[in-house]
């Protein structure tokens, strides 16, 4: 990809909020011996199987974390065909991954298959994001550790978009835009950050600059 010298890769920021009455409801559902046993409407029917139940484990334990991404995927899911909540999974970039090793876990091989779809990635494209972390000198010189965003919202390539899943005022973590910036680069696909707040928050005039990560980006 050739780029002109003042071209910026920005990563949008938008605001995405959310009813109390639907983080109520959530925590109640989460309270439950089999939470979200009977009710389909509140986790998208478009997350595949083993990520569903893998997501009810963990917001069982981490339940304001994953109640945002619930949020972010119940706002963008309807144009896409899957949605995944990633669970942060750093095996995108194990060795192991790279060489087409299948997982045994089910909602990590769930995962892996999708993502070595050529409907989703062409297989180059797929390999050149994932060599980035062992074969970039800016990662390997800075100690960087690339991370796979929160959520990813499946479709057709390049139809693909990957959020970073944030509260309103909440900093980034090392190796969270490297990781947006090799997804923009390498897979050619689109990038977000979705801050997450209640309807009771003050945030109207509150207007969220897009991130400039060209730096990153030429030197990934």
């Amino acid at each position: 990809m050739i780029l002109f010298m003042d071209a910026k890769i920005l990563i949008p920021q938008e605001i995405v909020t959310f009813k109390e009455s639907d983080k109520e409801k959530w925590y109640k559902e989460l309270d439950k011996e089999n939470p979200f046993e009977n009710d389909y409407s509140i986790i998208s029917s478009k997350i595949p199987f083993y990520n569903r139940q893998k997501t009810i484990d963990k917001a069982i334990k981490r339940r304001e974390r994953y109640f945002r991404e619930y949020c972010v995927i119940n706002a963008y899911s309807a144009m896409f065909e899957k949605a995944y909540y990633t669970h942060s999974i750093q095996l995108f970039y194990a060795k192991k991954w790279l060489n087409q090793v299948p997982p045994n876990e089910p909602f990590q091989k769930e995962l892996y298959d999708d993502l070595y779809n050529e409907k989703y990635f062409p297989s180059e494209r797929l390999k050149a994001a994932q060599e980035r972390k062992l074969k970039s000198d800016y990662l390997i010189q800075n100690s960087l550790k690339p991370k796979l965003p929160d959520v990813w919202l499946v479709d057709e390539y390049p139809n693909s978009l990957f959020i970073e899943v944030k509260r309103l005022r909440e900093s980034f973590m090392k190796g969270q835009k490297e990781g947006l910036a090799i997804i923009k680069k390498y897979l050619g696909c689109d990038i977000r950050i979705a801050r997450v707040c209640s309807e009771n928050e003050t945030h109207p005039r509150l207007k969220f600059e897009d991130i400039d990560i060209t730096e990153i980006y030429n030197k990934i």
